[in-house]
């Protein structure tokens, strides 16, 4: 408004020097009205994106943990499991929740990430995944039997089952024969050292849901405290004798 204004009043000769300036504003001007009548990308095909679908270990985005139940891995037939050379292994079919309220505990939960790794041998970058299994109890992964002659159509099944699924290239768990100053067992790394820095990220996403659940619960034992003293001084306050005077 301004500019008008200004261009109205000014001398002819002051205008033409700022011919570039109104032009400018009137692309500035087409700009605007453009997004006001086209708010939105455009796509030409009504095609669902995959953040709204349900969300698969496939699917699960590169470097972000994902901090998940076992009990609901549980509810697959195949979900998560040890196969007969000791990989930990999952199952494609397994639909993944979404991430977790940040104070909700880990404990019993396992952490999966995605993440990238160079494959020396084919000298170009793969999908790699690792886990967080610190937060389990002792036994509680199922393993696979071993194959065996008079087992042929159950071997068959396990094929199956081991090319619908997908291993593990590194994880991270504890370690029982080594233990902080608190009693805590350390952790221990499980896999190639190039996993380290990934086992890493997703080792301190666990300990920080770790922290800010111990740090929700103190907060609730407090309030639960203070509200227990809150109703003892009420119910003093109710049986004190009232002064009056005559």
């Amino acid at each position: 408004r301004l500019i008008w204004r200004y261009l109205l009043f000014c001398p002819m000769r002051t205008q033409i020097g700022y011919i570039p300036l109104l032009g400018l504003t009137s692309v500035c001007f087409g700009v605007l009205l453009y997004n006001m009548i086209n708010p939105a990308d455009i796509y030409p095909k009504a095609l669902v994106p995959e953040f709204l679908t349900e969300l698969s270990i496939e699917k699960l985005p590169l470097e972000t943990p994902l901090y998940i139940h076992i009990d609901e891995l549980d509810e697959y037939d195949v979900g998560l499991f040890v196969d007969s050379e000791s990989r930990l292994r999952i199952s494609k079919d397994c639909q993944l929740p979404p991430a977790s309220e940040e104070t909700d505990s880990p404990i019993g939960k396992i952490g999966i990430m995605k993440t990238h790794v160079i494959d020396s041998e084919a000298r170009s970058l793969r999908c790699a995944y690792v886990a967080d299994l610190r937060f389990i109890d002792n036994h509680r992964l199922s393993t696979m039997p071993h194959n065996s002659p008079d087992m042929e159509e159950e071997y068959m099944d396990i094929i199956d089952e081991l090319n619908d699924s997908i291993a593990f290239d590194a994880f991270v768990t504890k370690n029982l024969e080594r233990r902080d100053r608190r009693g805590k067992p350390m952790a221990a790394f499980y896999g190639d050292e190039s996993f380290h820095e990934a086992l890493s990220t997703l080792g301190d996403q666990g300990d920080r849901l770790m922290n800010r659940y111990l740090k929700s619960q103190k907060k609730a034992k407090l309030a639960a405290k203070a509200t227990k003293e809150s109703m003892k001084e009420s119910a003093k306050n109710e049986h004190q004798p009232v002064n009056r005077r005559g």
